[in-house]
C-alpha cells in the first residue's frame, strides 16, 4: 500500500535536520486565494519559498535539502544569465510584513536547467538553484520529502494541494500572504493540450474549474499555440504540487507548476512537471559540487 513509504527518508533530502522531512507545525483544514483557495496559517508549508530577479517576485520553488531550491526552467530561461542576480527568500509568509513573517533572503551561487528543457508545454520544465550558504531548518523553514522511488504515482482524483504568492483571480492582483488550496490528480490534460505527456507531467485542478495555480504579474507573458492562451505563471511558477499519503503526517513534492491555459478555467487544468520522473536527474544535481 502507498502510505508504507512515508517512513522512508529519501537520500537526497535525508540529512540531518530538526523535523523530519515533509512535516511542519501547522495544521493544515481541508477546507478551502491561490484562486479558489484561503490564506495560510502561521507555520504553514515550509518548504515554500519564493524567487525574485533585480528586486521584482517572479516565481515560486521549493526547498528539497538545505541548500537547493527545485522550480521552474521558465522560471529561469530568458530571466538572466547570472546566478547571482537571483535571490530566494526561505521561510516568509507574506512578501511585505517584516520580523517573523519576512523569513531570510539567500543568494544563489548556482542553477541548473534540465539539459533537455525546450519551453514549459513540452515537458522538462524543470531546474535547480544552489544557494551560497545552508538554510537553518526551524518551525518556519524545513525541507520537503521528495517522491521515494521514480515509480511514485498518486491515483487518479487524489486530493493534493497547491501553494504560492500568485495571483487570486485571472489578471487581478497579487495577494503577498502565501496562498494554499486543495485540488485533484485528473485526467484532461490530454484532451486540452496536445503536447500533454503523462510520463513527465501532472494534470491536476478541479473537474468544474474554480481552484489552480495562477500567475504572479501583472505583466503576462503569453505564446500563442494552436489557438490557446498559455499562461505561463509567473508568480505560482515552479511552486509546489504536494501530497500526504493515508496515515502519515509527511508531505511529498509530487509537481512544479508549469502552465495552463488561463487560471481555474472550466476544462483547463494546471499542468505540472512530474518530480518522480526527474528523481535520478535531481540526485545529479546535488551530487555535483
Amino acid at each position: 500500500m502507498l502510505f508504507v513509504f512515508v517512513l522512508l527518508f529519501p537520500l537526497i533530502n535525508g540529512q540531518q535536520q530538526t523535523h523530519p522531512c515533509g512535516t511542519m507545525r501547522s495544521y493544515f483544514s481541508t477546507e478551502s486565494r491561490i484562486v479558489g483557495g484561503e490564506t495560510a496559517s502561521d507555520y504553514a508549508w515550509p518548504w515554500q519559498v519564493y524567487i525574485s530577479l533585480n528586486g521584482q517576485f517572479i516565481c515560486g520553488g521549493t526547498l528539497i535539502d538545505r541548500q537547493h531550491i527545485v522550480t521552474g526552467a521558465h522560471c529561469i530561461i530568458g530571466q538572466s544569465d547570472k546566478a547571482s542576480d537571483f535571490l530566494v527568500r526561505v521561510g516568509a509568509h507574506n512578501m511585505v510584513r517584516q520580523g517573523y513573517y519576512a523569513g531570510t533572503i539567500y543568494r544563489v551561487s548556482a542553477i541548473f536547467v534540465h539539459q533537455n528543457y525546450v519551453s514549459a508545454e513540452y515537458g522538462y520544465d524543470i531546474a535547480i538553484m544552489r544557494l551560497a550558504y545552508s538554510v537553518d531548518l526551524s518551525d518556519t523553514v524545513n525541507i520537503i520529502c521528495l517522491p521515494p522511488s521514480t515509480n511514485f504515482n498518486i491515483p487518479i482524483y487524489s486530493a493534493v494541494v497547491i501553494t504560492g504568492f500568485g495571483l487570486t483571480t485571472e489578471g487581478g492582483s497579487l495577494p503577498y500572504t502565501l496562498q494554499q488550496a486543495i485540488i485533484q490528480i485528473i485526467p484532461g490534460c490530454a484532451d486540452a493540450y496536445s503536447s500533454y505527456d503523462d510520463t513527465k507531467q501532472i494534470c491536476a485542478g478541479l473537474p468544474g474549474g474554480g481552484r489552480d495555480t495562477c500567475q504572479g504579474m501583472k505583466r503576462i507573458d503569453y505564446k500563442r499555440k494552436e489557438n490557446y492562451l498559455f499562461c505561463f505563471e509567473i508568480g505560482d511558477s515552479g511552486g509546489p504540487l504536494i501530497y500526504q499519503p493515508h496515515k502519515s503526517d509527511q508531505w511529498f513534492l509530487i509537481g512544479t507548476t508549469s502552465y495552463g491555459n488561463g487560471c481555474a478555467r472550466i476544462n483547463y487544468p494546471g499542468v505540472y512537471t512530474r518530480v518522480s520522473y526527474f528523481l535520478n536527474w535531481i540526485q545529479q544535481v546535488l551530487s555535483q559540487k
